[in-house]
């Protein structure tokens, strides 16, 4: 399974309903039924703008995927296979909050309200993910909107109605959805460029066991294998953000979100199949550097000062706690 992100978390806070902190159960379905079609029209509208970019054969490859966003409170995308790509409307609702809070905090200068909210959701994840692993029922956890009620201390003053009556920030929000989902777009479609799809992950030693048992290995492939595919779908997707004219620091709402989910830490567990969040940013600011094509093509868009941003964000993420 290639998955963006493998925690499971109920997320469950009413952006509709200002006076409500969580929702009902039958809220709930139908938050993500909103998050579902809404999802749809959005990636209706990028796939166009993505196929621009694409040679021919990419285009048609691109022209034949199907995407489906499956009504859950799971935080998941990947690409499966068949053509299909999958996310999650539990996805789509963390990447709106993140954006959410993160539009706010630039908007009415409160980084510490950013802070203690990437702090939160990453916790009750975490939370969510122990419990739903050892049966048992997972807990709410509030969005944006509904933190913002809860934390005074922190996140004083804002609220929904002053937020949506700010046109800067709720335009800045949307756009940082949208950039977020042509991230996703472009790093599943990756995933698919290069059948990434079509190999199963196994230990080291679970392919070593195979090999001796005369099995084809072939299409397995080991966690430190899976990061370098990983790797390589972060880099498309963010040359192809750069040729569509939208700046990488757009798609900071899902990448942040992995950032406080481990914790700001640049370690990777012994099994882990992705890498980490901080080391994404690096890693990819490492290798384009050293890219003359790459840089080219950022200086052609007019995007080095975005550029600029982005190097001094991955640099202040590295240095995070």
């Amino acid at each position: 399974m290639r998955c963006l992100i493998i925690a499971i978390v109920l997320t469950l806070a009413a952006p509709s309903f200002e006076a409500q902190v969580f929702q009902t159960p039958a809220q709930i379905t139908a938050q993500w039924h909103w998050y579902a079609q809404t999802g749809d029209n959005l990636i209706s509208d990028i796939r166009p703008k993505f196929r621009k970019v694409l040679d021919p054969e990419d285009e048609a490859l691109e022209s034949s995927l199907e995407y489906e966003i499956i009504i859950t409170g799971n935080i998941n995308a990947f690409a499966a296979r068949g053509g299909r790509t999958i996310l999650t409307a539990g996805l789509l609702q963390i990447i709106d909050s993140m954006a959410t809070v993160m539009s706010a905090a630039q908007q009415y200068n409160k980084p510490e309200c950013l802070g203690s909210y990437i702090d939160y959701i990453a916790q009750a994840t975490q939370n969510n993910n122990w419990l739903v692993m050892h049966n048992q029922q997972p807990m709410a956890a509030a969005m944006a909107f509904g933190y913002w009620q809860i934390s005074p201390a922190t996140c004083g003053g804002l609220t929904e109605a002053t937020f949506r009556a700010n046109k800067k920030a709720d335009d800045l929000r949307e756009l940082m959805i949208y950039f977020s989902l042509v991230y996703l777009i472009g790093h599943e479609f990756s995933h698919h460029r290069h059948h990434d799809n079509l190999f199963k992950e196994v230990s080291s030693e679970q392919r070593h066991l195979d090999a001796l048992r005369g099995l084809d290995v072939s299409r397995e492939v080991t966690p430190s294998e899976q990061i370098v595919k990983e790797e390589r779908a972060d880099l498309f997707a963010f040359r192809k953000m750069i040729e569509m004219d939208y700046p990488p620091l757009g798609a900071m709402p899902v990448l942040v979100f992995f950032v406080g989910f481990e914790g700001y830490s640049p370690e990777q567990s012994p099994n882990a199949d992705h890498p980490a969040a901080v080391l994404r940013f690096n890693d990819m600011i490492d290798a384009t550097a050293h890219d003359s094509e790459f840089m080219e093509l950022i200086q052609k868009h007019h995007m080095d000062h975005e550029w600029k941003q982005f190097v001094a964000f991955g640099k202040q993420l590295q240095g995070t706690r």
